[in-house]
């Protein structure tokens, strides 16, 4: 922000959408002196970006994913990169060579036998089964670096002061991702089929809110943060606690980010990049 950064390499992330502060971001890295933006997509991000470089999507690539549980998942791929579009690792192995580095891969099989030396659960990778390396039971294995057991080490909490209620801003909005939709909707709003399924964004509010608010389904109103404002629809959702205002993520561009403050994630303080106090109007069509 203070225009000391000459040069910045984001790959795979598009911050103007998915980081708080949409315009405070984009102001941000239109002081980069040299942006370059690794994606599989036009975005916000590629669109002030210097340089661009085309990556390919999974089903155009080879790799792995890791689940949740542990199960690995191998992935060969089903059509070629449009264009001059890459795999990631490629991208970055070429670019290196430009650099003046010996290229270090030149193969996703080199990849994946780097991988299982490093690890060799996934020793299986480039065989056509998933492996799972995560056992409900067992008895061969200590999930210790000494080898015997001992008590779990949780991490400390950290205590973070209630909220003072403000009269100026009565209700608390939760952001949070609803069905169809992933992350900041990047990839997914410019899916006409997943349109058809989700909904336009509609903020939820409590029965009793909305009779105090006078407002019924498919009203639209605004809602208004410390830092910023957006406008969506109404629905009124039984079951969801009086004072709390549910807002989907990803919609309209993902503008609930102009709700929530900028600040570093788990630093003091910080409410997060999940709730802020809001209040509500009602919107008026023509309005601002």
């Amino acid at each position: 922000e203070r225009g000391n950064l000459k040069a910045l390499y984001i790959l795979g992330e598009n911050p103007v959408r998915s980081l708080p502060q949409p315009e405070r971001v984009r102001e941000a890295l239109s002081r980069v002196e040299f942006l370059v933006a690794q994606d599989i997509l036009t975005n916000e991000t590629t669109q002030i970006a210097d340089v661009v470089l085309p990556g390919a999507a999974f089903n155009e690539k080879a790799g792995s994913f890791t689940n949740m549980e542990g199960r690995i998942q191998i992935f060969e791929p089903g059509v070629p990169p449009p264009g001059d579009a890459k795999p990631d690792w490629q991208v970055l192995d070429l670019l290196a060579a430009k650099l003046g580095h010996p290229r270090t891969y030149g193969s996703v099989e080199k990849i994946r036998r780097e991988i299982s030396e490093d690890i060799p659960l996934y020793a299986t990778l480039g065989e056509s089964r998933d492996v799972a390396w995560i056992k409900e039971t067992s008895q061969k294995r200590l999930f210790r670096p000494e080898g015997k057991g001992g008590p779990i080490q949780f991490s400390p909490v950290v205590s973070i002061e209630d909220e003072k209620p403000d009269d100026g801003y009565p209700f608390t909005a939760i952001f949070g991702s609803v069905r169809f939709h992933l992350g900041s909707g990047t990839r997914t709003n410019r899916s006409d089929r997943i349109s058809e399924f989700a909904l336009k964004g509609e903020v939820e509010l409590s029965p009793e809110d909305a009779n105090t608010l006078n407002l019924q389904d498919g009203d639209t109103i605004k809602i208004i943060s410390p830092c910023g404002s957006i406008v969506r629809e109404v629905i009124v959702k039984k079951g969801l606690k009086v004072g709390l205002v549910f807002v989907p993520t990803a919609f309209n561009n993902n503008d609930v980010q102009r709700l929530i403050g900028l600040s570093l994630l788990g630093e003091p303080g910080s409410p997060g990049w999940k709730e802020c106090p809001v209040r509500l109007e009602r919107h008026q069509s023509g309005g601002s």
